[in-house]
């Protein structure tokens, strides 16, 4: 999902990509979901930096 508005628990955005459930969901679609219910995320800055992703360094961190 792609963030277009984050306003205290309510997390606005669309989808990036075709969810693997089969809940009626497609890619493009606006969703809304509850910040608390977030396992994980990745935040990409302007100059590079990736915060969050911790669900992927935990799997590289069992494959190395």
């Amino acid at each position: 999902m792609e963030v277009a508005s984050w306003t205290d628990d309510a997390i606005t955005g669309f989808l990036v990509n075709e969810p693997g459930s089969s809940l009626g969901l497609h890619a493009g679609q606006t969703v809304q979901i509850a910040e608390s219910t977030i396992f994980d995320y990745m935040h990409k800055r302007s100059d590079g930096v990736i915060d969050g992703n911790e669900t992927e360094r935990l799997i590289c961190s069992h494959l190395n």
